[in-house]
């Protein structure tokens, strides 16, 4: 299975401090995509998030590469 998701916006600073009150799921994956670019998640961000935290389509999350990139993304479409 895979999960399609569309890019919706880029944050360069990761180290940001989100209220306590607020989760937002962070897989790590590579950002070499535009913005509302529509993109198959890499299979391990896949299996965590849609069936390890159980995501529905709708729901965003963060993606970040590990070199201080990250970006918001919203789950569009889950296929085989």
């Amino acid at each position: 299975m895979r999960a399609c998701v569309r890019r919706r916006e880029t944050s360069v600073n990761v180290a940001r401090q989100w209220p306590e009150r607020f989760h937002m799921t962070r897989l790590y994956a590579t950002l070499s995509y535009a913005l509302d670019a529509e993109f198959d998640l890499p299979e391990d961000a896949h299996h965590h998030w849609v069936r390890v935290l159980r995501a529905r389509l709708g729901d965003s999350a963060e993606l970040f590469d590990g070199a201080g990139q990250a970006a918001r993304v919203e789950l569009i479409d889950i296929h085989k």
